[in-house]
């Protein structure tokens, strides 16, 4: 009978599949990502039906992070701190180098897609958490706002070989005046 993995094993398998990806560019085999998950081929397609499903776990928990750090960081920048947290760093790298060969494999970009959709529910309801935004609509509205410019900054961190994080802070700074005056801001509202 086959062990059941725990999600902390499929996370770990995820990211050590996730990592070789982005290192192979694109084009290590699945026998190639079980070897670097410590699985074997069998127990990799028990966990990830298909090559690309072993971006999902990776991918949820980066946005996890993200959202956690966002609804727990109450300050000016909070959004950009939390993808730091997320995208940056240690995994600056891992994401510059995923993120292309993402957008050069239809399979693996539908799962990137569908990560994107529960992201941007995600923040929508971070927002309300925040009290940033009440409004269910404006606050899905703004989160694809949030999203959309977040997204920009992953691919120019991926195309030019920045860091996410400096790259999300010159999007944010472009879209300035243009988009943020008519965003709630990305820090609590104080009380009077």
């Amino acid at each position: 009978m086959p062990r059941v993995r725990s999600d902390a094993d499929v996370l770990n398998a995820s990211l050590a599949a996730t990592w070789e990806i982005a290192a192979s560019g694109g084009s290590a085999s699945v026998a190639e990502l079980a070897h670097a998950a410590g699985i074997s081929i069998r127990t990799f397609h028990r966990m990830f039906p298909r090559k690309e499903d072993c971006l999902r776990p990776a991918l949820a928990d980066a946005r996890r992070v993200l959202i956690a750090t966002f609804v727990a960081d109450r300050g000016p920048g909070a959004w950009v701190r939390a993808f730091g947290v997320a995208a940056g760093g240690a995994f600056a790298e891992r994401t510059r180098r995923l993120l292309p060969v993402i957008a050069d494999d239809p399979q693996m970009a539908a799962v990137w897609d569908h990560e994107l959709t529960l992201g941007r529910t995600d923040i929508a309801e971070a927002l309300r958490e925040r009290g940033d935004e009440v409004d269910p609509s404006r606050a899905l509205t703004h989160a694809t706002v949030l999203l959309a410019l977040t997204h920009l900054a992953l691919a120019d961190a991926a195309s030019g070989g920045i860091d996410p994080v400096a790259a999300l802070e010159r999007r944010l700074r472009e879209a300035g005046e243009m988009v943020f005056d008519h965003l709630p801001p990305l820090t609590t509202k104080e009380s009077s």
